[in-house]
């Protein structure tokens, strides 16, 4: 079957077996089987004997791009793109941080959205105000690992 078996145990009802993973980013599988009293093993099925994992303890990161490049905008509304990248996660978590403002996304005004790795996403911002406004998001990938990124913009 081209699988590396490890030795038979002996596991008894209410046993727990500890394993050490090796320390590879990426996904895993371990493939599980039973041997019963009569030397009869089971085949192994994608349902019941496959325990699939991810070991990934790198942060996302956001990019950001404005509407015309500038970072400097004369309404209290600023049109974003923002772009997630993992090195693992196919969906991507973005969080507005900031109470005092909203972020509208297709008409509709959220705190979080879930985005596809690496593709550009359209966001407006609103309630800016005169002056220097720090926007945080926080983003977190399907590990789990978050980074909180911030952009400055100015409004006139």
């Amino acid at each position: 079957d081209g699988v590396n078996w490890s030795p038979w145990e002996h596991l008894y009802s209410n046993d727990l077996k500890y394993i050490t993973l090796p320390p590879i980013q990426g996904e895993h599988d371990i493939f599980v089987r039973y041997r019963n009293e009569f030397g009869d093993i089971t085949t192994v099925t994608q349902e019941n004997d496959i325990i699939r994992y991810v070991l990934d303890d790198e942060k996302p990161n956001l990019n950001f791009e404005t509407q015309n490049g500038t970072y400097i905008v004369k309404e209290s509304f600023a049109l974003l793109t923002l772009t997630a990248n993992d090195n693992l996660s196919p969906i991507v978590k973005i969080e507005l941080e900031n109470t005092e403002l909203k972020m509208i996304v297709n008409n509709v005004t959220t705190k979080t959205i879930d985005v596809g790795n690496k593709l550009k996403n359209p966001v407006v911002i609103q309630g800016l105000q005169n002056g220097f406004n720090v926007i945080s998001f926080k983003v977190t990938d399907k590990a789990g690992n978050s980074n909180l990124k911030t952009i400055r913009l100015f409004k006139k």
